[in-house]
């Protein structure tokens, strides 16, 4: 008998084992594993698929299980290996869907899909545990429906639940996304008239390759909280020109912003002109995570604080071959920290900014190149036709232009015993920058003027707190 046939199944108990079961009129129980499978025609599951409007039969198992069995836990496990053609999936709170892996259980784009495969009916969205399987929005280089993600998740309030809504408690993993123009995204409130937050939601190990070059692997706006992306890849499939962005956060339209969202632990995004791109979000942490073929890595605008980039590698991630590329943008009273990254490859910028309210960066390992002419926005040489002094209120100049002024000062808030290299790179006909002992330099018993050619690597020792004092540790090349 299918779970379906039967409208008027109850939920209860079995006293001697303590495990859910859901019981038909005629006597039967089943579903003592929590979970109920689904299958094509001859897998003697609970729900029967044909592989053409899958998303009936889906659909009808998910709010069969929703109503009847309204607790954390119940599931629908894709038993056989096969693939399944839908419309849009509309998501149940408490009803999780199980494959048997990416290359197993595959759910097809059916022509005619608006929007997206995977939504949320209105109301609090609770406790989906998705796993193993694959979305699959059309082939290599044909979306089957344009514009549409493969999950859009818009939070929508409900009237019974005092018009609260959203996806909460809840984790992807194990899931593969491919052939769709867009990939996931997030929506909750945007102008605070309801409470509609995305919040405490995982998504691991997810796999999102978007076609195309005006799409989003990731789309979020609105209200989120306690958002993780955890060893997931994003990233434009076939996008090597550099065009496009891979994520997106919030917009300049809108009065309510993410907060908290964290991407950590070899997170890749590759393959676009831009990696993430934060407007208005406030507390995103960029940790651990690898950047490769970008002109721009990170952008983070429109007033948040709380940012922290560290420990990521960028290889490069920075560059498309016109100067304006960076690994950091910083704009609009931004917060950020920038620190213990890794840097390799071609890139314009490290980090740039404009009307910043505070930037912290602590020391990188830089073994690629800025570009000639370039200066890394990180610090960089101020006035330097008319003052003597390189001015930074940071702890690291990665590239500094050369000038044909002498450098007799370093004005700095580093604490004694910290390291400043300095990178110098030609400007212009300029290869050479020369230092003297005249100011808050000591040259460690050189002659003064010291000239050093571009592409050397310049340290110094800050020597105490008070006159921080910076002492020349050694000159190498780059």
């Amino acid at each position: 008998m299918s779970i379906l046939d039967a409208p008027s199944a109850r939920v209860g108990t079995d006293s001697g084992r303590q495990q859910k079961y859901a019981q038909f009129p005629d006597g039967t129980k089943i579903g003592r594993r929590m979970r109920y499978t689904v299958g094509r025609q001859g897998s003697g599951c609970d729900v029967i698929c044909d592989g053409v409007a899958d998303d009936v039969e889906i659909n009808a198992a998910l709010l069969f299980l929703h109503n009847h069995n309204n607790f954390t836990g119940w599931a629908l496990e894709f038993s056989d290996e096969s693939f399944y053609i839908a419309s849009s999936i509309l998501r149940q709170a408490y009803v999780s869907m199980f494959g048997q892996g990416a290359r197993a259980t595959q759910f097809i784009a059916a022509a005619g899909l608006a929007g997206g495969m995977q939504k949320l009916v209105p109301g609090a969205i609770q406790f989906l545990n998705d796993s193993s399987y694959r979305m699959v929005g059309g082939s290599a280089g044909a979306p089957t429906n344009a514009g549409c993600f493969a999950m859009q998740f818009v939070a929508q309030p409900l009237a019974a639940q005092g018009n609260a809504g959203g996806l909460w408690n809840s984790s992807f993993s194990d899931i593969q996304i491919d052939f769709f123009d867009n990939g996931i995204q997030s929506i909750g409130t945007l102008d605070n008239s309801a409470l509609l937050p995305q919040q405490f939601v995982n998504f691991i190990d997810v796999d999102v390759n978007v076609e195309g070059t005006t799409g989003y692997a990731l789309d979020m706006r609105g209200q989120h909280g306690q958002v993780t992306f955890d060893s997931c890849t994003l990233q434009n499939r076939v996008s090597t020109n550099r065009v496009g962005t891979i994520a997106r956060h919030g917009r300049s339209t809108d009065t309510v912003f993410p907060g908290n969202v964290t991407f950590k632990n070899k997170c890749t995004f590759q393959n676009a002109r831009r990696a993430i791109d934060v407007y208005g979000a406030s507390q995103v942490h960029v940790d651990d995570n690898w950047f490769e073929n970008l002109a721009e890595s990170v952008r983070l605008d429109g007033g948040g604080v709380g940012h922290v980039v560290e420990r990521n590698r960028f290889a490069n991630a920075g560059s498309v071959g016109d100067g304006s590329g960076y690994l950091l943008y910083m704009g609009n009273a931004v917060g950020a920290e920038f620190g213990g990254n890794t840097i390799l490859g071609a890139f314009d910028e490290i980090a740039i900014g404009s009307n910043v309210l505070y930037f912290y960066p602590r020391p990188n390992t830089i073994s690629g190149t800025a570009l000639v002419g370039r200066s890394s926005g990180i610090t960089k040489q101020l006035a330097a036709a008319t003052s003597d002094t390189l001015i930074t209120g940071h702890t690291e100049f990665p590239a500094v232009q050369c000038s044909a002024t002498q450098i007799n000062n370093i004005s700095c808030e580093m604490l004694p015993n910290q390291e400043l290299t300095i990178r110098l790179i030609a400007n212009g006909g300029q290869t050479t920058q020369a230092f003297g002992n005249s100011g808050n330099i000591d040259l460690g018993g050189r002659a003064s003027p010291l000239t050093v050619s571009a592409g050397a690597l310049v340290t110094f020792k800050v020597s105490d707190l008070i006159a921080r004092r910076l002492i020349l540790k050694s000159v190498s090349t780059g």
